[in-house]
């Protein structure tokens, strides 16, 4: 359901690219747009970008409000201003997915450990040293 949002958004900032460079005079990127596109890219094609979704997604608006302030205002503050909240966004969003990959792998560790303490752990004896079995 969230990979529909992602979808259209990626078609309208490849859409809005592409009216930029059908126009003669249009302005280069400011150095912070430039950082915030590779970043969300990095973050969009992370391998963990399934587990940081809504991240993701506010990165890719971040970024699409930052196209729109090149759009408007090419080089201007607020367009770096715009870029740098989607640069950090995307950020978020993969250290989000590391995040929660984390949280998994842990969760599966501290169950291993827990079957573990189970298997090994004595059993209940009955009176004269003799093991109950079930």
């Amino acid at each position: 359901m969230m990979r529909g949002k992602v979808g259209s958004l990626r078609r309208w900032i490849f859409a809005a690219a592409l009216g930029l460079a059908g126009c003669g005079g249009a302005a280069v990127p400011s150095p912070e747009l430039a950082a915030a596109r590779v970043e969300v890219s990095r973050a969009r094609w992370s391998p963990l970008a399934e587990r940081a979704l809504p991240e993701l997604a506010e990165a890719e608006e971040a970024l699409a409000q930052a196209e729109a302030e090149h759009l408007q205002r090419p080089g201007s503050a607020a367009e770096r201003d715009a870029a740098y909240v989607a640069r950090r966004k995307a950020e978020r969003a993969r250290i989000s997915g590391l995040y929660a990959a984390d949280l998994e792998v842990l969760h599966r560790a501290r169950c291993s450990v827990e079957r573990r303490r189970a298997s090994v752990e004595p059993k209940e004896s009955l009176p004269g040293g003799v093991a109950a079995s079930h």
